[in-house]
């Protein structure tokens, strides 16, 4: 047999080379598959830390601005009851009283009434003193 002979001269096909060749095509695409996926999964991974970050950064600026709204609460209670009398002594002055020439009284839906008297709760619920 010369060169030539066995150069030209074809193998039979067989059907394992096919298969071999078939599979590692597979082999290379899945390869690239997760490759793919990979680079996916690290960016997927960054965002969620950063994610985590911001939650926790917001997590702890609503602590601080719930226990500031919670001081300023306290504040306004405080100054509420210590301002009470004078709030109420200045609603008090402050009142609007017409006198009866001036109000019309002759519908019965619009009978002469009295200022009304702003008084403090301890005020209103202490009985008056008898010695005065």
């Amino acid at each position: 047999m010369n060169i030539t002979t066995r150069l030209t001269r074809r193998r039979k096909p067989n059907p394992l080379h096919d298969e071999n060749r078939k599979l590692r095509a597979q082999l290379v695409g899945a390869a690239k598959a997760i490759g793919e996926v990979e680079k996916k999964y690290t960016t997927v991974s960054e965002h969620l830390a950063e994610s985590q970050e911001t939650v926790v950064s917001q997590q702890a600026t609503i602590d601080d601005l719930t226990a500031e709204r919670d001081d300023l609460h306290e504040q306004l209670a405080y100054l509420r009851e210590r301002f009470a009398p004078q709030l109420a002594d200045e609603a008090n002055a402050l009142a609007v009283a017409v006198p009866r020439m001036v109000r019309d009284i002759s519908n019965p839906a619009d009978q002469a009434t009295e200022p009304i008297r702003v008084i403090t709760l301890r005020q209103a619920h202490t009985p008056p003193d008898p010695a005065a």
